[in-house]
């Protein structure tokens, strides 16, 4: 029985270099997380996301990612008005990517984030509608882990700050953790 566990490790071994090096493959990414905002007045300050990402690694150290994230609206119900506030964000960012071993990787994302956010309500009895949409292009930057499970199979955990999506003063913020696949051709 010791054996066959020795050999089982053994082979793991053997076979996991393989799943570190990912030059000039794409991949798919789908992420789920937890979002917040700061700077919201009156709305609550945190909702859920679901992003669809796609990249590209140019080397066993960088890649290309391109994504979107969609916010969960978040409603306001005071005692004078109702509203909704809907967002979203569409980024280009490099990906650092630095190998702990040949199956789990540190990542720390670097670009811009182009980011729409919609304030739209009316007071309780249906009048004086309101609707502000606001779009601002910002920094982003994250970091994360990436652990591969298979050579096309990963799972991911992050932590995206999207800077400022409203160009107001103050600027409405956010910032998301997230838990994902990737799966990489």
């Amino acid at each position: 029985m010791k054996k066959t566990y020795i050999a089982i490790l053994l082979s793991l071994t053997i076979a996991t270099p393989a799943l570190a090096d990912n030059t000039s493959k794409a991949y798919i990414a789908a992420d789920f997380g937890s979002a917040t905002y700061s700077n919201v007045a009156e709305y609550p300050t945190s909702t859920n996301i679901i992003r669809i990402a796609g990249g590209y690694y140019i080397n066993s150290s960088v890649a290309v990612e391109v994504g979107y994230t969609k916010f969960a609206d978040v409603a306001l119900v005071n005692a004078t008005s109702a509203g909704r506030l809907s967002a979203s964000t569409f980024q280009v960012a490099a990906v650092g990517i630095y190998p702990l071993n040949n199956q789990f990787d540190i990542t720390g994302k670097l670009g811009i984030s182009m980011n729409t956010v919609k304030d739209s309500g009316t007071l309780v009895n249906g009048s004086n509608p309101w609707s502000y949409p606001y779009s601002k292009t910002s920094l982003m930057y994250g970091v994360g882990a990436q652990y591969h499970m298979t050579r096309q199979f990963s799972v991911r955990a992050q932590y995206e700050y999207f800077g400022d999506m409203s160009g107001t003063s103050p600027a409405v913020t956010s910032s998301a953790i997230s838990v994902g696949v990737a799966y990489i051709f």
